[in-house]
Formats: structure tokens, sequence, C-alpha cells
């Protein structure tokens, strides 16, 4: 998965991301720019928290 859709998988704008991750915005306008590429394990770590932030709030959803 590439960041961009990583990012986009959390419905946030780049700046919403770039507060709630702590990533500079311009890294993040260069990794979906392809002009800088994210670490694997960067993108990886951001892809498992992520996961489990939205499994979270699905579970709220159904247990409501």
């Amino acid at each position: 998965m590439s960041f961009k859709e990583l990012r986009e998988l959390t419905g946030l704008s780049k700046t919403a991301f770039s507060r709630e991750y702590h990533i500079p915005l311009r890294t993040i306008e260069d990794w979906e720019s392809e002009r800088r590429n994210p670490p694997e394990y960067v993108l990886e770590l951001l892809e498992f928290k992520i996961r489990i932030i939205l499994s979270q709030q699905n579970f709220g959803k159904e247990n409501k």
C-alpha cells in the first residue's frame, strides 16, 4: 500500500494527517509526489496503527 493510499484510508487531509501523526507536511507532500519514499518500516508501522484505529472505530459502531 502506498503512503497516499494509507493516508486516504484515514480520511484525513494532508494537514490533519501531519498533525495527528507528527510528520512534517513537507515530508508528506514529498512522499505522496514520490520525490522521496518513506522507509518501509514507517509504512508498516503507520499501516499497523491505522488498521487498529479503524477496527476499533468499526467495533464501536457495531456495539451501539
